[in-house]
């Protein structure tokens, strides 16, 4: 801290005497100092992707209470959607109620994935035996509600 002090002190010094009574621009040296001082470092990509690295296994499901929660929601507005869709099969309301139970059924997965590929291989195995099986009710229901479409 104290050497940022010095360095900005000086540089404001630099500045001073460079643009007094005229209207020059500031030399690269002192473009420089003041980038160097005052602009905060940007962390290089191997830390980063080491950062991540480190952080992304650490989660177990218990941290993902909301969002299990809204992994069940979107689970039965989804089977409500395809059961919509069913019943409006053979109409001219299928192609809309189809196309709204595909959305709602992508939502749920993806939310269901985007969990799991935040946990560790142990609490994804907790994750898959606790909600794989609608998960995979809802892939097939939708499979079902595809035949009627075509």
């Amino acid at each position: 801290m104290h050497r940022r002090l010095t360095v900005l002190s000086r540089l404001s010094s630099q500045v001073l005497s460079e643009c007094q009574g005229t209207h020059s621009t500031i030399s690269p040296a002192s473009s420089q100092i003041w980038t160097d001082c005052v602009l905060p470092k940007q962390p290089d990509q191997s830390s980063q992707a080491h950062a991540l690295f480190n952080t992304r296994f650490k989660s177990t499901l218990a941290e993902f209470a909301d969002e299990l929660e809204s992994v069940s929601e979107k689970f039965v507005e989804a089977r409500d959607e395809i059961e919509y869709a069913q019943e409006d099969a053979e109409t001219v309301y299928f192609n809309e109620s189809h196309e709204a139970a595909k959305e709602a059924v992508q939502a749920c997965l993806s939310l269901y994935t985007s969990i799991g590929e935040q946990l560790d291989e142990s609490e994804r195995g907790k994750l898959q035996r606790s909600q794989g099986m609608k998960m995979e009710q809802l892939r097939e229901e939708l499979a079902q509600l595809d035949t009627l479409h075509d």
